[in-house]
C-alpha cells in the first residue's frame, strides 16, 4: 500500500474521530438525567462582562440533547437584538445520537427577521433566529452566541433548569464587573436543594450547578417559575440608551423613568387635544371624562404586539401613535395618558407582569427586567381606577384575569412605588344560570337559560356576542356536549359594561336527554353547567398545586316533568364544606307545578395547596363529580 494511500485513510479516520464527539452521544446519559426527561441540558454556560457603565459583553454556549418530539419546545434558536444590541457571533450545530455531527449552521444561515408584525413604528427590534426540523431522535444542538450593547439595564436571570420534563447535566453563570461601582445585586430562588458552586472573586460573581434531575409536571402544578432554581441580577448604576441611572428602590427607578423615559412623550398636536376637549364637552366627573376618552381609544387605535423589553421600555411618542394609529402597550399607555392630560385628568404609566399566571414584582429588587405590558392607573380620591389601553372590547376600569392581583410598578407623583392591581375574590368570579326546562315523553327537552357572568368569567364569556350563529352553535355544544343533537334555538346578549356583567338569553332543545326504560325514565338532575374535573391521581405527589383562581357557580333549574310520569327515586341532598371550597346540592319535586327543582351552588377556593393534601383535593372534587351526575327516576303513572 503506497505511503499516499495511507495517508488519505489515515487523514479520513482523523476527520471522523473529530465530526464524531463522545461527549454529545445520548448514549452516554445517566439514567437520573433521562428519567422523566423530554430534553437534557448537557452544558449551558453565559459570560456577562460589565466593561463600563455603557458596554456590556454577553457570551452563550448551549449542548441540548433532545429525546423525543416534546422536547423540540426546549430548542430555542434565537436571539434578539436592535440598533444598541448587536450580535457579534452566532452557530448551531447538531449532533446526532451517537454525538456525529450532521449539521453546521453559520451566522449568514440564520434568518433576521422583524420582532413585530403588522406596523413599523418598531423596526429595529429585530430576531436572529434558525428553523431547524430533527430527523431522528435523540439528537443533540449545540448553540453560541456573543453580544454586544450599551444598555447595561436590564441584566439576564438565569434558570438551572428550563422547564418542566427537562434536566440538567451542567450549568453556570459567571458575572464580571470591571469597576465597583459596577457590582450588580443578586436575588436566589429556590436553590436550598441544590450544591451550588458559588465563587466571589475581586471584580466578579459565578454560580455553578450539576446534575439536577427533571421535574415532571403534575395536575394542577404551580407555574415552573415558582419552583425553579434561579437566580437573578440587577444594575444598581446603569446606563439604558445613553442615559444614566441609580435604582435604589422602586421611588427612584420610578422618578427615573419618569424623568427619561416618559418625559415629554405625551405631547399631542393641538388639534387632537380639541378633539378630546370635544369629547367630554361639559362633563366635570374625571372618572366619566376618562370613561370617554378610553372609549375613542378603543374605536379608534388599533393593538400591536411587542413586550416591554423587545421594543425598549421607552414609550412611542403619543403625537406618532395619533398620527398612525396604532401602537403597542407602551405606545397606547402613554397615548391615553397624553388625552387625559389634554381633558384635565391625571394618570399614571404602570409596568406590570401580565399572564395568566400571577407574579408580583420583587419588593426589595428594583429592576427594569421586571414586567412585560404597560397598562395606566387613575387616580380618584384614595382609589385607583385601571384600564388596559391594548384591548378594544374591555369595559373601563376592568383587567380581567390579564394583570389582575399582582404587585405593579405604579409610576405616581414624586417617583413610584408598588402597588397591588385589583383582586377579584373567588366568590365574585362568579357564573349564575337559571333554567326553565320542559321534558316530553320520549325524554326530549327544551328550555330557556339565562346565564349571567361576573369577574373572571366575565371575561371569558362576555366576547360570545361577536360570534357568529355556527360559532354560537359550536360554542355550547362544545359546552353541553353531554347533549345529544343540541339546537340553538335562539340567543340574544346583554354586556352591562358599567356593572361589567354579561347576559346570556338561550333558547335550546336536545334528543334523549332522559332514557325511557319500560315504565321508568332516568333523567341527569343537572342538563347544563356540570362541573365534574377531577385531577389525575398519583402515587407520590411532590409538587405543591395551584389552583389559580377561585370561582361560584350558582344554578337553580325548575324541570317541567311529562304528564303521566310521577318521580320515584330523587337523589339526597348534597353539601360538602372543605378548606378547598364548599358544594351544596339539592333536588324536590313541587307536586303542585308537577316539576322538580334543581338547585345548586359550588364555591372553589384559589390559592397554592401542600401536596400532602391533594389527595383530600382529589376527593373533593370527586364527591363534586359523583353528584352532578346524579339521576332521578320517574315511573308512569297508573290510568
Amino acid at each position: 500500500m503506497s505511503r499516499i494511500l495511507i495517508f488519505l485513510i489515515l487523514a479520513g479516520l482523523s476527520r471522523n474521530t473529530l465530526a464524531q464527539d463522545k461527549s454529545y452521544s445520548a448514549e452516554t446519559l445517566p439514567g437520573v438525567l433521562t428519567e422523566q426527561a423530554d430534553a437534557v441540558v448537557r452544558s449551558e454556560s453565559m459570560t456577562v462582562e460589565l466593561l463600563a457603565l455603557d458596554r456590556m459583553e454577553t457570551t452563550f454556549r448551549q449542548v441540548l440533547t433532545v429525546l423525543n418530539k416534546r422536547g423540540d419546545r426546549h430548542v430555542r434558536l434565537a436571539v434578539a437584538h436592535n440598533n444598541d444590541r448587536q450580535v457579534q457571533q452566532i452557530a448551531a450545530r447538531i449532533f446526532d445520537a451517537s454525538g456525529r455531527e450532521t449539521d453546521t449552521f453559520k451566522k449568514r444561515d440564520f434568518q433576521d427577521a422583524s420582532a413585530v408584525s403588522g406596523g413599523t413604528l418598531y423596526s429595529d427590534s429585530r430576531i436572529m433566529y434558525l428553523d431547524y426540523t430533527p430527523v431522528a431522535y435523540p439528537y443533540t444542538v449545540e448553540f453560541t452566541y456573543q453580544t454586544r450593547q450599551g444598555n447595561t439595564s436590564p441584566l439576564p436571570r438565569w434558570y438551572f433548569l428550563g422547564g418542566y420534563r427537562v434536566s440538567t447535566e451542567k450549568s453556570s453563570i459567571t458575572m464580571r464587573w470591571a469597576d465597583p461601582m459596577l457590582r450588580p445585586d443578586v436575588l436566589e430562588r429556590h436553590l436550598d436543594t441544590l450544591k451550588v458552586d458559588r465563587l466571589e472573586a475581586a471584580g466578579s460573581l459565578s454560580y455553578s450547578v450539576e446534575s439536577i434531575p427533571a421535574i415532571r409536571r403534575e395536575p394542577l402544578s404551580p407555574s415552573f417559575r415558582e419552583i425553579a432554581p434561579m437566580v437573578y441580577f440587577r444594575p444598581v448604576n446603569f446606563s439604558y440608551e445613553g442615559i444614566t441611572g441609580k435604582a435604589t428602590d422602586w421611588e427612584s427607578l420610578g422618578e427615573w423613568m419618569q424623568t427619561h423615559m416618559l418625559r415629554d412623550r405625551d405631547q399631542l398636536p393641538e388639534s387632537t387635544v380639541r378633539l378630546a376637549q370635544g369629547l367630554v364637552g361639559g362633563e366635570a366627573d374625571p372618572i366619566e371624562k376618562a370613561r370617554i376618552i378610553y372609549k375613542y381609544v378603543q374605536e379608534h387605535t388599533r393593538y400591536i404586539s411587542v413586550q416591554v423589553g423587545i421594543g425598549g421600555i421607552r414609550p412611542i411618542e403619543a403625537a406618532e401613535v395619533d398620527r398612525v394609529k396604532y401602537g403597542d402597550c407602551k405606545g397606547l399607555s402613554n397615548y391615553t395618558r397624553a388625552l387625559l392630560r389634554a381633558v384635565g385628568v391625571p394618570s399614571y404609566y404602570v409596568h406590570v407582569e401580565a399572564g395568566a399566571r400571577k407574579f408580583d414584582f420583587e419588593p426589595e429588587f428594583p429592576d427594569l427586567a421586571q414586567g412585560n405590558h404597560a397598562i395606566l392607573a387613575i387616580p380618584d380620591g384614595d382609589q385607583l381606577h385601571w384600564i388596559d389601553c391594548t384591548s378594544q372590547t374591555l369595559p373601563f376600569g376592568y383587567l380581567g384575569d390579564f394583570t389582575d392581583d399582582r404587585l405593579a410598578h405604579v409610576m405616581s407623583p414624586g417617583g413610584g412605588n408598588l402597588v397591588r392591581t385589583p383582586v377579584y375574590a373567588d366568590t365574585l368570579n362568579s357564573q349564575e344560570t337559571l333554567a326553565d326546562i320542559v321534558l316530553d315523553g320520549d325524554g326530549n327537552l327544551k328550555a330557556g337559560i339565562r346565564i349571567q357572568t361576573r369577574g373572571t368569567q366575565y371575561g371569558d364569556h362576555y366576547s360570545l356576542a361577536t360570534r357568529t350563529p355556527r360559532e354560537l352553535s359550536e360554542h355550547y355544544r362544545r359546552s353541553w356536549g353531554h347533549l345529544a343533537n343540541l339546537q340553538l334555538l335562539a340567543s340574544d346578549f346583554g354586556n352591562d359594561r358599567r356593572e361589567v356583567a354579561f347576559t346570556e338569553e338561550l333558547s335550546i332543545a336536545a334528543d334523549h336527554y332522559a332514557r325511557v326504560m319500560g315504565e321508568r325514565m332516568f333523567l341527569s338532575v343537572n342538563p347544563l353547567n356540570r362541573i365534574d374535573y377531577v385531577p389525575d391521581g398519583l402515587r407520590e405527589r411532590k409538587l405543591p398545586f395551584e389552583v389559580v383562581r377561585g370561582y361560584r357557580d350558582k344554578e337553580s333549574y325548575r324541570v317541567a316533568l311529562p304528564d303521566g310520569y310521577r318521580p320515584e327515586a330523587l337523589p339526597e341532598p348534597k353539601y360538602l364544606q372543605t378548606d378547598f371550597g364548599a358544594y351544596e346540592m339539592a333536588v324536590e319535586y313541587l307536586p303542585e307545578v308537577h316539576q322538580l327543582h334543581f338547585t345548586r351552588e359550588i364555591v372553589i377556593r384559589g390559592g397554592v395547596f401542600p401536596a400532602a393534601t391533594f389527595e383530600a383535593y382529589r376527593e373533593f372534587r370527586k364527591e363534586i363529580a359523583r353528584s352532578e351526575s346524579a339521576q332521578a327516576v320517574l315511573i308512569k303513572t297508573k290510568t
